[in-house]
């Protein structure tokens, strides 16, 4: 019974070295081969029922706002229920502000637009996503 309790130690000692040679490696994230994109769809789905060109930017004089107007239009026959958020960043990419999610009608083979403008003059640039209204 005495060389059992006295074996005790030396099994934890041993239990723990062993564990400490078992570290695995932090698990390193991906490097995104895709650059962001200013106007990101949620679906292919969505981005074959659409049709957009490029979006145009100006600036408020006086206010410094910078203002996004984006063309759309639905390329199928009916109604297309979409939402869509604007991220305004500054010159160095970082997130200064981001809408709540908006919602749009699009009719059918229309020229239509979504716009959206900064709250401050520190935006340099934006970030459009678009997704069907849920």
């Amino acid at each position: 019974m005495k060389n059992w309790r006295q074996s005790i130690p030396a099994l934890a000692i041993f239990l723990l070295m062993g564990c400490q040679q078992g570290v695995s490696p932090p698990i390193q994230g991906r490097q995104d081969p895709y650059a962001e994109n200013q106007v990101t769809f949620a679906s292919e789905d969505l981005r074959q029922h659409t049709a957009i060109d490029r979006p145009s930017l100006s600036r408020d004089p006086d206010s410094g706002i910078l203002y996004v107007q984006l063309p759309i239009r639905a390329t199928g026959d009916q109604n297309l229920y979409i939402d869509y958020r604007f991220t305004f960043k500054d010159r160095n990419g970082q997130d200064l502000w981001t809408t709540a999610w908006l919602h749009k009608v699009l009719n059918p083979h229309v020229n239509d637009s979504i716009q959206g403008n900064s709250t401050d003059a520190r935006a340099a640039d934006f970030r459009l996503d678009l997704r069907y209204s849920k």
